[in-house]
């Protein structure tokens, strides 16, 4: 299989809630399977299915073998895999960009997000959702939460300035980061926008709605 497939392949896996709440719980020291079920309450059968297909994917891999098998995850893959759903978001809006939009789209996208920001993110992401609680998402929805949360800063206090601090700590490209932000960022809203202001253009706005 090649690599590409290997990926996509992966990606699918992840885009699972299931599969992408073991994976989190691993990232969050929960590395063996009946710690995964306890914390997900859910059986110990189940679990172990879900990390056998996990490390037949490369998603993770084995870090000790004693009384209980542990696991750690393959940050290659998921960084890959970050990489591939935000290419994929790139080429679904590809009809609105142009100009340095365009040149960001056919770009590596490592180069704009390094993977130690993805790494960082994940292990915080873990950290904070187990603090403060939050919905269970599969991979695809984090990635555009990540950049849903970069829009946002972008935009934010100029006085907090997390938007510079981020691109200075990570070294990155403003420019780029900016781009490929507001390509992926705004996949949130885009639809859900486009069918409000659709129809307002198709109605002309021309008559109250009348309510019940």
């Amino acid at each position: 299989m090649k690599l590409e497939e290997k990926i996509s392949e992966a990606a699918g896996i992840l885009n699972s809630t299931p599969n992408m709440e073991v994976v989190l719980h691993i990232i969050n020291g929960d590395d063996y399977a009946s710690a995964i079920a306890r914390q997900l309450d859910h059986s110990v059968p189940t679990v172990t299915e879900q990390l056998s297909k996990l490390e037949e994917s490369n998603i993770i891999k084995v870090s000790e073998i004693g009384k209980a098998k542990r696991y750690e995850v393959n940050w290659d893959t998921i960084t890959e895999v970050f990489y591939h759903i935000t290419d994929i978001v790139c080429d679904l809006r590809g009809e609105f960009v142009s100009g340095r939009d365009e040149k960001v789209k056919g770009m590596d996208k490592s180069k704009i997000v390094p993977p130690e920001l993805v790494k960082v993110f994940l292990n915080e992401y873990v950290a904070t959702r187990e603090a403060v609680g939050g919905k269970r998402k599969d991979f695809s929805e984090i990635v555009l939460s990540f950049f849903g949360a970069l829009e946002d800063l972008k935009n934010g206090d100029p006085g907090e300035d997390y938007w510079k601090r981020l691109i200075d700590r990570f070294s990155m490209d403003e420019k780029d980061l900016a781009s490929l932000t507001w390509m992926v960022g705004r996949e949130h809203w885009l639809v859900e926008q486009t069918a409000i202001t659709g129809y307002l253009e198709l109605t002309g706005g021309r008559d109250n709605v009348k309510q019940d």
